[in-house]
């Protein structure tokens, strides 16, 4: 074999490997950064309280440049306070799409995979507070 090929071939191997690890880190589920959860107790219920930093929407090219992000929160009002709560058990106010999917709560670990039911496009829309949270108690 002569030398160009072997190059090739350590280069395609390394490539691969390299490109397997970048598959494998951006597939494992992360907390957002700078994202935070808190549940309040008081006698209306449970409410759930979610705070993430998400990027601005881009009108224009000098925007989607600068990355500019801003902090945001929901309030979420459950019908308790740890384990399973389905999206159906979630109230919504009238006039606004019904929540789908679910949320857990175990110990100090949110996960939440939320989907609004688009009845206007006929499809399921992905919440953009899907993710994994601690609690900050």
């Amino acid at each position: 074999m002569n030398c160009f090929k072997r190059y090739m071939l350590k280069r395609n191997i390394i490539f691969s490997r390299l490109l397997f690890l970048l598959l494998l880190t951006s597939c494992s589920e992360k907390p957002a950064p700078n994202s935070s959860a808190a549940l309040r107790t008081d006698s209306a219920g449970v409410t759930l309280v979610l705070r993430k930093e998400l990027g601005l929407m881009a009108h224009d090219p000098l925007a989607l440049l600068k990355n500019d992000k801003y902090l945001d929160s929901i309030s979420l009002k459950l019908p308790r306070s740890s384990g399973v709560v389905y999206g159906k058990e979630i109230p919504v106010e009238k006039g606004y799409y019904r929540i789908l999917g679910k949320l857990t709560i175990i110990d100090t670990i949110v996960t939440v995979k939320l989907y609004y039911d688009n009845t206007d496009d006929h499809r399921k829309d992905e919440s953009e507070w899907n993710g994994i949270y601690y609690i900050h108690r």
